[in-house]
C-alpha cells in the first residue's frame, strides 16, 4: 500500500510529467504578469493619472488666470446654472466677491438656461448698464461660458439718435405746416389782390377798346389785352398750384381731377382717378398732404418716367386710406433714388416719404426697368375722416 502511494507520488511530481510541466508554466506566466503589472503597468497608470490631474489643475489655473486677466466680465456655469468660475470684472459689475456657488438666475432674473443653447446672444440691463451677453455652451463638458460686453454707450447713442429722429420728424412736420400756411397766404394774395386788380384792369381796357379806340390803335390794344389775359391765366395756375381752391370747397376728388385735366392739356399724358367712396372727407391737414403727395408723384411722372398713362386710386377702409399711384413709364431703382435725394435737387420721393411717415403711414415702391412704377401708400385714419351730409 505504501509502495503504491510512493509510486503515485513519484508519478505526479515527476518533472517529465506533462501535467506538472503545465502547472509550472502557468505559475510562471501568472508570476510574470503579476510582477509586470505591479512594477511596470500600475506605476505607469499611477504616474499618468497624476500627470493628468496636474495637467487639469494647471489648465484650470491657466484658464482662471486668463479669466482674471480678461477685461470684460466672464462667468462659467455648470449644467444647472451654478457659477464655478468668474473673474474680477464680473465681481465688479455684480458688486459681489462671492459669486462662486450662486446660481446665474440670482444674478440675471428670467435668464432661461435652456433657451440660451439656441439663442447664443442677448442684451440685459444690469445696474443701469447694458451688456451684450455672449453665451457659449459645451454639452460634453457640462459647462457654459457667459461673456459680458458693456454696450451702454452704444445703447445710449442709439437712444439719442432715436430722440433726434423724433425731433427731426416733428421739425419736418412743423416745417411742412408752415410751408402750407405760407403757400396759402401767397395764394390768397395772388388771387384776391393782384389777380382781382389785373382782372379789373382787363375789363377797363376792354371797355376802353369798345368805346374809344380807333382802328389804327385797336390791334395794339387787343395785343395788350391778350397778353394781360395770359398773365391772369398764369397767375391763376400759380395760385392754384400753391393752394387749390376747390380742395377746400369741393374736396380731394375734384381737386385731383382738376390736376389730371391740367396735366392732360399741358403734356398729353392721360390719367385716371378711382375713388372708393365719394361721400367721405378727410381732416383738412390730411387732405392737403394727400393732394401734395399726388401732386409730387405726378410731377415725377412728368419729369422722369416717359409714361403715356397714369392711374390714381383711393381706397377707404375706415381704418386706413390706401393711395395707389401707377404709371406705364420706364421705372427706376427706389433705393438709389432715395439715397441720391437732394444731391441733384431730386427731393420729390423723399418729400413723399416724409409726408406719409408724418401721419404714421408707410410707403411701398414697386418699380422695375421698363415695367412702370407703382406707389402704394397706407395712412391710418384715426378719426381723420367724416361723412359728408
Amino acid at each position: 500500500m505504501s509502495e503504491s502511494i510512493q509510486n503515485l507520488f513519484n508519478y505526479l511530481f515527476n518533472p517529465k510529467n506533462p501535467i506538472i510541466s503545465s502547472i509550472v508554466f502557468v505559475v510562471f506566466i501568472f508570476a510574470f504578469i503579476t510582477i509586470f503589472f505591479k512594477y511596470f503597468v500600475f506605476p505607469l497608470i499611477s504616474r499618468f493619472q497624476k500627470e493628468k490631474e496636474l495637467l487639469e489643475l494647471r489648465n484650470a489655473k491657466l484658464m482662471a488666470l486668463f479669466a482674471e486677466l480678461e477685461p470684460d466680465p466672464l462667468i462659467r456655469i455648470n449644467e444647472i446654472g451654478e457659477i464655478i468660475v468668474t473673474n474680477f470684472a464680473a465681481k465688479k459689475i455684480f458688486k459681489d466677491d462671492n459669486l462662486i456657488g450662486k446660481n446665474i438666475i440670482d444674478l440675471i432674473p428670467n435668464f432661461n438656461l435652456t433657451e440660451q443653447i439656441t439663442t447664443q446672444r442677448l442684451i440685459k440691463e444690469i445696474d443701469d448698464k447694458y451688456f451684450l451677453i455672449l453665451f457659449r455652451s459645451n454639452k460634453d463638458l457640462g459647462i457654459s461660458h457667459l461673456y459680458f460686453r458693456d454696450i451702454t454707450e452704444q445703447i445710449n447713442n442709439e437712444k439719442k439718435i432715436e430722440e433726434y429722429q423724433i425731433q427731426l420728424k416733428k421739425f419736418s412736420e412743423e416745417l411742412q405746416d408752415k410751408i402750407e400756411d405760407e403757400k396759402n397766404q401767397i395764394s390768397k394774395t395772388l388771387h384776391d389782390g393782384i389777380g382781382q386788380r389785373l382782372s379789373f384792369l382787363r375789363i377797363k381796357l376792354t371797355n376802353f377798346l369798345d368805346k374809344f379806340c380807333m382802328n389804327e390803335n385797336k390791334k395794339e390794344l387787343e395785343t395788350i389785352i391778350s397778353s394781360l389775359e395770359e398773365t391772369i391765366a398764369e397767375l391763376k395756375y400759380i395760385s392754384y398750384d400753391l393752394k387749390p381752391r376747390n380742395l377746400e370747397s369741393m374736396g380731394l376728388k375734384m381737386a385731383i381731377l382738376q390736376l389730371i385735366n391740367d396735366i392732360k392739356s399741358q403734356t398729353g399724358i392721360s390719367g385716371d382717378l378711382n375713388f372708393s367712396d365719394d361721400n367721405v372727407r378727410f381732416d383738412e391737414k390730411l387732405e392737403i398732404n394727400l393732394f401734395r403727395i399726388v401732386q409730387e408723384s405726378l410731377n415725377n411722372i412728368i419729369k422722369y418716367s416717359d409714361a403715356t398713362f397714369f392711374g390714381i386710386q383711393f381706397i377707404n377702409t375706415n381704418k386706413f386710406v390706401r393711395l395707389i399711384i401707377s404709371d406705364n413709364g420706364k421705372g427706376f431703382n427706389p433705393e438709389i433714388v432715395l439715397k441720391r435725394s437732394g444731391l441733384n435737387g431730386g427731393m420729390g420721393l423723399l418729400n413723399i416719404k416724409e409726408r406719409v411717415e408724418s401721419f404714421g403711414g408707410n410707403l411701398k415702391i414697386d418699380s422695375q426697368s421698363n415695367q412702370g412704377t407703382v406707389l402704394i401708400i397706407e395712412i391710418p385714419l384715426k378719426n381723420l375722416q367724416y361723412e359728408l351730409n
